[in-house]
């Protein structure tokens, strides 16, 4: 394929994002998405035959109430063999709305993948929250949006199969331990299209599955790779929360599909470090997001591998 039609057709792929981002109403990416092999570009260390990869970057998402969310990330990779990798990602989160601002350590995902069977990779790993989901403001419980972690902590499954420019993933993120949060939607009051926050108090969050469909497309004569992602995730169910009378009431319309589109632009700087660019927004999604997760993302990442 000639570079001008890889570029038509990565502009076009682009500008369904670009034009959907208006629509969307929430991504629902709980951390699973980009940890391991979940993430189209893990193979990278093992493509340059290195043992060690750092990544650094930070992505800024718009959550529900219109709360602005920068999330800083530090990863590390480490090859064991042919087989075997595994990663410890850090991530920080800046939160900023009518409400508050927020600022703190977020989450730890720690996951090993191995290669089972020629193309087929399979993973494992946890995600663990620095916090409970409990930052305050005047002493009430803030919602979910304000929230610097879902503060949950998570086990996560998943496999991925590659066919030369494709892969395909699965994935499985089911919280262990759920998070401390109180918020009630009498605190804070809102007027506008929503009628009101969403109550969490005691909030008990399902699981989500994730299948992801990548194309790898390189631009020949060129260092930069493109690739593209078509991400549904299913919530297997009703989130739940207790209301003042200590009832435990399901949130209606939080169970469902969100539907992620993913453009990926890497920049090859030499054989051993790179900067990519990333933008992700969901064209289908849940009615309800009371974990406040963010309506669209774009990012930058630099890594070197040695």
């Amino acid at each position: 394929m000639k570079l001008k039609s890889i570029l038509k057709i990565g502009l076009f792929y682009l500008a369904i994002v670009i034009s959907y981002s208006g629509l969307s109403q929430g991504c629902s990416d709980a951390g699973f998405c980009t940890v391991g092999i979940m993430k189209p570009d893990v193979n990278e260390t093992e493509a340059q035959n290195v043992k060690h990869q750092v990544k650094t970057g930070v992505s800024f998402g718009v959550a529900q109430y219109g709360v602005s969310v920068f999330t800083p990330y530090l990863e590390y990779n480490r090859r064991f063999g042919d087989k075997t990798q595994a990663s410890v990602k850090l991530l920080a989160g800046l939160h900023s709305g009518e409400l508050a601002t927020t600022f703190g350590m977020s989450d730890v995902l720690v996951q090993v993948n191995h290669r089972i069977w020629n193309q087929i990779t399979a993973l494992l790993g946890v995600k663990i929250p620095f916090n409970h989901s409990t930052l305050t403001k005047n002493g009430k419980a803030l919602p979910m949006a304000y929230q610097t972690s879902l503060g949950t902590f998570d086990f996560i499954v998943g496999a991925t199969y590659h066919l030369q420019a494709f892969s395909i993933s699965w994935g499985y993120q089911q919280p262990v331990f759920q998070n401390k949060n109180s918020f009630l939607a009498a605190d804070f009051p809102i007027n506008g299209p929503e009628a009101e926050y969403l109550s969490i108090n005691a909030y008990t969050r399902k699981a989500d599955i994730l299948l992801r469909i990548t194309y790898n497309i390189p631009l020949r004569d060129t260092k930069f790779n493109l690739i593209t992602s078509v991400l549904p995730i299913y919530h297997l169910g009703n989130d739940r929360y207790q209301n003042k009378a200590g009832e435990s009431v399901a949130i209606v319309g939080s169970k469902g599909l969100t539907l992620n589109l993913n453009v990926f632009l890497k920049y090859h700087i030499n054989e051993r470090s790179q900067i990519e660019l990333i933008v992700g927004v969901p064209v289908v999604s849940r009615k309800v997001r009371p974990d406040g997760l963010s309506q669209f993302a774009v990012g930058i990442e630099y890594g070197i591998s040695f």
